[in-house]
């Protein structure tokens, strides 16, 4: 059941479909009921044309009834249709002693229909972030796992076929000093001083996707299987993660620079 309010200045808000209520009304004053946003009052009827006094109004979207009874004592009835398809059902009264000025009404059904989407809302955020959460540290503990000191599966490599053209921007204390590949497997080079125990994940960056590489720490160097277009570095969760994006732009070679 829901209950009538008092709301900011003093204003009576009566719960629409929940109630008929009694508006009490004082000769030589006039009383305002104010209806809901966004919708239009199609027609007004009161009761008593003669001892009452009815005329409209609108207060940015809302449709307003400014009513004055010319005496004590009296009472009828106000009924306002709207082309939200609502009825307002009011009872009038005047009194000399008793007087409630504005009146309004609220749905409590659209109160509760927002209030299920806000909590729905909330459920979906939460339920993303913990899943980042979880694939963040699955991330970083499948990085930890591949840290080794020698990688035999690279072969040697041949500095002429070594391309260094990656650029890479973000503000971080493991962004590389450098990303270059060959034909099978992209280095990704960690600045001086970089702590291996917080060593980023290593995410492929595709169609706005995001996937997890697998990657190996060799020497200070990450060596990744394949030549990803852009890269995303990543460490740590939600607003304290830092990130560090590499991508690929032009072919260039180590010997190449330098040169025209």
């Amino acid at each position: 059941m829901a209950d009538a309010l008092v709301g900011a200045g003093g204003v009576v808000e009566y719960p629409y479909g929940y109630s008929r209520p009694t508006i009490t009304c004082a000769p030589l004053h006039v009383c305002s009921v104010a209806l809901q946003d966004g919708e239009a009052a199609t027609s007004v009827s009161i009761g008593d044309t003669v001892r009452w006094l009815l005329q409209t109004a609108t207060a940015g979207a809302k449709p307003v009834m400014m009513i004055k009874p010319t005496q004590a004592g009296l009472s009828t009835n106000l009924v306002v249709t709207t082309d939200k398809g609502r009825i307002y059902y009011m009872h009038l009264v005047s009194s000399k002693t008793e007087y409630v000025p504005m009146v309004s009404w609220y749905d409590p059904a659209a109160m509760t229909r927002d209030l299920s989407a806000e909590a729905q809302t909330s459920a979906r955020q939460k339920a993303e972030f913990e899943a980042t959460m979880v694939a963040t540290k699955i991330a970083a503990e499948q990085a930890k796992a591949q840290r080794v000191v020698a990688d035999k599966s690279v072969g040697k490599l041949d500095p002429t076929t070594l391309d260094f053209g990656y650029t890479c921007t973000g503000e971080a204390a493991f962004k590389p000093a450098r990303v270059f590949a060959n034909d099978t497997h992209t280095f990704i080079q960690l600045p001086p001083g970089a702590s291996a125990s917080d060593a980023p994940a290593v995410f492929n960056v595709s169609n706005n996707e995001t996937e997890l590489l697998n990657s190996r720490l060799v020497n200070g160097y990450y060596i990744i299987d394949g030549k990803p277009a852009k890269l995303s570095l990543v460490l740590g969760v939600g607003a304290s993660a830092q990130t560090v994006k590499c991508q690929k732009s032009v072919p260039n070679s180590l010997f190449s620079w330098g040169t025209k």
